[in-house]
């Protein structure tokens, strides 16, 4: 799971496009001291197939492992895995095959498991396929005051204990305004993200009352909205990862929750996306099915336009898909992975952007800083290594771009 993360933060160009693009040396037990100073990067081929390796005897090693919990692998995660990397590497069949095997005895969240105030996303379920939990003996927990957490930067319902860099400090991580403008009305997942329009209304009870309509401590919110210095709004602010039993005035309590590294959400989009490439028909039928258990208005037509970003090769089935994605996994690690695999471009300057001045870039193609430096131990040290181009980042924004 590591040398995937790694394989796909560290390539210039996807596994699709170039097999022969550098990644990061790999490094297994094996290997002498000696022989790291003179480790080049593997290559996509090279990497992905020591990855599907070791998922191959993960396979055959788990086929009867009885696991105690959902933190621990079993064979339904191998496939899982193998899911992400087929589909990585465009192999279709592949990826829909180790799809379906993997969501196998799971269960999509409900509306009320996704909205839930105390367990929404801090405890697993019957769509949680894998997931790491923290403990209050943690050293990120007991220590600075919880603020090394996770919960500190994705848990914002916390204002009331002054700890958390998303309540307290630098403000939430939000949803772009333009994504979240296409969430259907009637689509539950849009309760996950506090409505821009709560901003303009015209005083502060008005908002907060209209803010108890995603937490239990609607003030607690205004405050993380308008009184940390690097907010000033509340519109786009994440309701999605809940504090631990809905647990406002301690951190200690809100931030040991459990986190999600894969559900069959996932799965059954990877599912989606695999079908539609090998018989688009076959795909649109599929999605219209799943996300009509989100949205039950919703309907996707080979004719509906979608925004493109930029690129237009993966066509509008493919850019829905990835819309979907966008949505349905917000917050749980796969943004920049499906940018660089779809190519994709970056819009952040446009009429109502909430992205911040000096960030508002827009790029026609895919970012390179979305392919890191290797650290520069590494490369003094190994000799064999090369690195990826240093990127300076722009500065000031970009002209709007029109939808």
């Amino acid at each position: 799971m590591f040398y995937m993360d790694l394989a796909r933060m560290f390539a210039q160009e996807t596994y699709a496009r170039n097999p022969q693009s550098e990644t990061v040396p790999i490094v297994t037990e094996k290997i002498s001291a000696a022989e790291t100073a003179n480790n080049p990067r593997a290559t996509n081929a090279d990497i992905w197939a020591f990855i599907l390796s070791d998922l191959d005897k993960a396979e055959e090693y788990l086929k009867d492992y009885k696991r105690a919990d959902k933190y621990t692998p079993d064979q339904s995660v191998v496939y899982g895995l193998k899911a992400r990397a087929y589909l990585t590497m465009e192999d279709f069949t592949n990826a829909l095959k180790y799809a379906q095997l993997a969501k196998a005895g799971y269960t999509a969240m409900t509306a009320e498991q996704y909205l839930s105030q105390t367990t929404g996303f801090n405890t697993p379920n019957d769509s949680w396929m894998f997931g790491c939990t923290y403990k209050s003996s943690d050293p990120n927990i007991q220590k600075n005051d919880g603020d090394s957490s996770w919960g500190s930067q994705m848990i914002v319902e916390v204002y009331a204990c002054e700890c958390g860099y998303a309540a307290n400090y630098v403000g939430p991580k939000r949803i772009d305004n333009h994504l979240y403008n296409t969430i259907g009305k009637n689509d539950f997942r849009r309760k996950c993200f506090v409505d821009f329009a709560i901003d303009e209304l015209a005083t502060d009870s008005a908002k907060i009352n209209a803010l108890g309509e995603y937490t239990d401590d609607p003030e607690g919110l205004y405050n993380t909205g308008y009184k940390v210095a690097a907010s000033k709004c509340v519109g786009g602010i994440p309701v999605k990862f809940r504090p631990k039993d809905g647990v406002h005035d301690n951190q200690y309590t809100a931030f040991v929750v459990a986190v999600p590294l894969m559900r069959v959400e996932e799965m059954e989009l990877i599912e989606i996306e695999a079908a539609g490439m090998l018989n688009q028909g076959d795909g649109i039928n599929k999605l219209n099915k799943w996300v009509q258990l989100r949205d039950p208005e919703y309907a996707f037509t080979s004719e509906t336009p979608t925004d493109a970003y930029y690129n237009t090769s993966t066509g509008s089935f493919r850019n829905e898909v990835w819309r979907q994605r966008r949505i349905e996994l917000w917050g749980e690690g796969f943004a920049t992975f499906d940018v660089k695999r779809l190519e994709k471009g970056i819009i952040r300057s446009y009429k109502g952007s909430n992205h911040a001045e000096d960030y508002k870039w827009n790029v026609t193609s895919t970012p390179s800083w979305m392919s890191l430096c290797i650290i520069q131990t590494e490369v003094n040290y190994n000799s064999a290594c090369t690195n990826n181009p240093y990127i300076s980042h722009a500065t000031g924004a970009d002209a709007e771009y029109e939808w």
